[in-house]
């Protein structure tokens, strides 16, 4: 699941415009794609998975502190990647 998350964040993600975060049934996702569009990270607070919760933070606040928070080494090896 995870790996379908970044999968998502590194190859979708990028051409997703506003209008379609709303089209997104994942609910994580639409709120990670909202988060983006909005650069609200009050749209990270909505995402469940926790690991994702915390990417999303790091990214919208440009704050790599929350990587550290994120369990899947993984997942948080491309969080940190991302700085």
């Amino acid at each position: 699941m995870k790996k379908i998350i970044l999968l998502f964040v590194l190859i979708i993600y990028p051409y997703i415009s506003y209008a379609n975060c709303g089209a997104i049934r994942n609910a994580d996702k639409r709120n990670f794609c909202l988060a983006n569009q909005k650069r609200n990270s009050g749209f990270c607070g909505a995402i469940r998975n926790a690991d994702y919760r915390n990417y999303c933070l790091a990214v919208i606040k440009n704050n790599r502190g929350f990587c550290g928070a994120i369990r899947s080494s993984d997942f948080r090896n491309q969080c940190l990647a991302e700085f």
